[in-house]
């Protein structure tokens, strides 16, 4: 069979019904599913191609916050996208899904 793309170590304490969610993704986007809650920002799942793009040393249990230079934007921004996305405004706030 066809290998999944996916890597999950067996203690990942990922929310249910997220995992399957993340897992359900279908391009060659390269996605990481992070704990929000934590200011490190610690990798719970990512996509092969995430870990192609983040390099070898960065993987599931790695903290995102040593890769994104300007962290505090990151998380503000983070933030915006997450309350569109509970108040279903997502889709109306065109260039809110991009992070530069």
């Amino acid at each position: 069979g066809r290998r999944s793309p996916w890597r999950r170590p067996p203690t990942a304490a990922v929310p249910q019904g997220i995992g399957s969610a993340f897992a359900s993704e279908v391009s060659d986007a390269s996605t990481v599913l992070v704990n929000a809650l934590d200011s490190k920002l610690p990798i719970l799942e990512l996509t092969i191609s995430a870990q192609l793009l983040l390099g070898p040393s960065i993987g599931v249990g790695s903290h995102l916050a040593r890769c994104v230079p300007h962290l505090r934007q990151f998380v503000l921004w983070l933030q915006r996208v997450m309350n569109c996305e509970k108040a279903g405004m997502l889709a109306a706030s065109p260039g809110l899904n991009e992070f530069t």
